[in-house]
């Protein structure tokens, strides 16, 4: 069954093909299995993206960030609905080269030929794709006529006498393709032919760099022929020599994705693919693709949006309503359900069961979900099922390890739209200006269940509330002083916060920090605070006080234990 690449594939397979990234070390590339963490993968992205731009766009890199920051969210709603189909891998990917890659790279590299960005390795690799086009039997012929174009396509953006690195260029022979380092050395040499010359009237810097390009443009073309995806480049090169042809027979496809780029090119805009403009441009290649690909959805998920419910986030009562219906419909007719089918049955089931508080039953429905996360194409569904994962793991256990669920926080962060988040309170923005991506998104991810289920409320802050609680007990109606009522709090408060001195289970926050964000806190994690608890709270300075004296003494005890160890 056909499952179409995600974000993270797609963007590994563009950096390994064009080869730009080959020395790097594995570790620091983008795809790398052991990128199990949000902050190492987006580490590696950005190093990764960095070496393809630095190559391909160093003169202009803005154009090549903002489309490529705008990518992920391009293809995260485009694949956003669960989908299944009797097409096989092989021929699915044709069909998305066809109708949604080769015409993408068409329509940038056609947007990079403009004479303004002349002298980047990407402007001349849509020229060079052109001429080859032009060319006599250029894509029926032998390596050794190949060897040859790449040499001659080099060597024609020479202007001067360099015999030295002519004769390296005259040596590219075989199936060999020179690497981005080898390059570099060559250009070395080069460099060193026109300082010989002595001519002021050259440009050496201006000269190094449009044949470094013409050179890495030429590599990127001969390395793709050798992967065995010279069929996908004369895709690519049909559509970028007719973009401009009224004509041609998919000149309709091209117009669209010739918009599709120009939006994509404007940058990562706050959940462009969701205003009606991105959701036409969609919909309209989504046709495209629908026509080849035959994609079929399961009836209960077109049933709840029918009902007026959200699928994704189903209200509790139709949902129980549409699985009442489901199971009754099956008792009069017996057929087997689709992979697709049994599997959003299991996520509803999932959902049902958390919305009752059976969470361990909850939690087995969604092992079967995660039986068929590489079976079937899940969509806007994967993410969601691994917020229930995630805060169904918490309910049950009350406990969290460190990094315990790093790979689920990527892909979540992967496959989720983006959220403004507004705020006021200065001690708050420089909280979360020092959290991590990784801890940032674990606090959406108890807001998106917490959204869902406002009924079972999973609350990571409850140590927070119990605080202030046990605070507001010792000190209404005391004149007890603060240290008088220290031991008190110390012996009745919760004893895991002494070992852990953090109040939420994924990252650190301390009830110091807490007492001067707590509505802020609760509305991050997609709760209502106890607005009379906080009043009695506030009003009473000797309740923030306590909090801080018992923080103070627990963070001096710790200073001792680390000093003496």
């Amino acid at each position: 069954m056909f499952i179409p690449h995600n974000y993270l594939k797609l963007l590994s397979l563009v950096f390994d093909y064009s080869g730009v990234t080959k020395e790097a070390a594995r570790n620091d590339k983008l795809g790398f299995k052991e990128h199990s963490s949000l902050e190492r993968h987006q580490e590696a992205y950005r190093h990764t993206l960095n070496l393809f731009v630095e190559n391909l766009a160093q003169n202009h890199p803005k154009l090549l960030l903002e489309y490529a920051s705008n990518f992920q969210r391009f293809i995260n709603e485009l694949q956003s609905l669960p989908f299944e189909t009797s097409v096989n891998q092989s021929k699915g990917d044709d069909i998305f080269w066809r109708y949604l890659y080769a015409p993408m790279i068409a329509a940038l590299l056609h947007k990079y030929l403009d004479c303004e960005y002349e002298g980047n390795a990407i402007h001349f690799l849509g020229k060079f794709l052109i001429s080859m086009n032009e060319a006599p039997n250029y894509w029926s012929s032998e390596p050794t006529e190949k060897n040859r174009w790449a040499k001659n396509i080099i060597k024609s953006q020479i202007e001067f006498l360099t015999p030295n690195f002519t004769a390296r260029i005259n040596d590219i022979r075989g199936t060999s393709i020179r690497s981005i380092t080898t390059i570099k050395n060559d250009i070395l040499i080069l460099e060193e032919d026109l300082k010989k010359l002595d001519d002021k009237n050259i440009d050496i810097q201006m000269n190094l760099q449009k044949v470094k390009s013409s050179y890495i443009a030429a590599m990127v073309i001969r390395r793709l022929e050798g992967d065995g995806l010279l069929s996908h480049l004369k895709l690519i090169t049909e559509y970028l020599v007719n973009f401009d042809n009224l004509e041609y027979t998919d000149s309709r496809l091209l117009i669209l994705h010739k918009r599709i780029c120009t939006k994509l090119l404007r940058g990562d805009i706050y959940n462009e693919w969701q205003t009606k403009e991105g959701a036409e441009l969609i919909s309209h290649l989504e046709q495209h693709l629908v026509k080849h690909i035959s994609p079929t959805f399961p009836a209960i998920q077109y049933n709840l949006l029918n009902s007026g419910s959200d699928d994704l986030w189903p209200d509790p009562y139709l949902l129980y309503k549409e699985l009442v219906n489901y199971y009754g419909f099956r008792l009069y007719y017996e057929y087997e359900d689709s992979l697709l089918t049994k599997t959003l049955l299991d996520y509803y089931k999932m959902f049902h069961c958390t919305e009752k508080s059976e969470f361990q039953k909850a939690l087995s429905f969604y092992e079967k979900v995660e039986s068929a996360i590489y079976k079937v194409h899940l969509g806007k569904f994967l993410a969601a099922a691994l917020v229930h994962k995630i805060v169904l793991h918490w309910l049950i256990s009350s406990t969290m390890k460190h990094n315990q669920f790093d790979s689920e926080i990527t892909t979540i962060a992967l496959n989720i739209q983006d959220e403004n988040e507004f705020c006021i309170n200065e001690f708050f923005i420089e909280y979360l200006e020092n959290l991590t991506d990784g801890e940032m998104m674990m606090f959406k991810v108890f807001k998106l269940f917490n959204r869902a289920h406002p009924k079972i409320a999973a609350n990571p802050l409850q140590t927070i509330e119990d605080a202030m609680s046990l605070a507001i007990i010792l000190c209404e109606n005391n004149n007890s002083l603060v240290e008088d009522l220290l031991p008190v709090f110390q012996k009745q408060f919760n004893t895991k916060y002494k070992r852990t001195l953090s109040v939420v289970p994924f990252c650190r926050l301390t009830l110091s920090q807490s007492v001067d964000m707590l509505p802020e806190l609760f509305v991050f994690v997609g709760l209502s605070i106890n607005h009379k608890s906080l009043h009695n709270f506030n009003s009473n300075t000797k309740c923030r006080q306590l909090i801080e004296a018992y923080d103070s003494k627990l963070m001096q005890r710790l200073k001792l234990v680390n000093q003496d160890n």
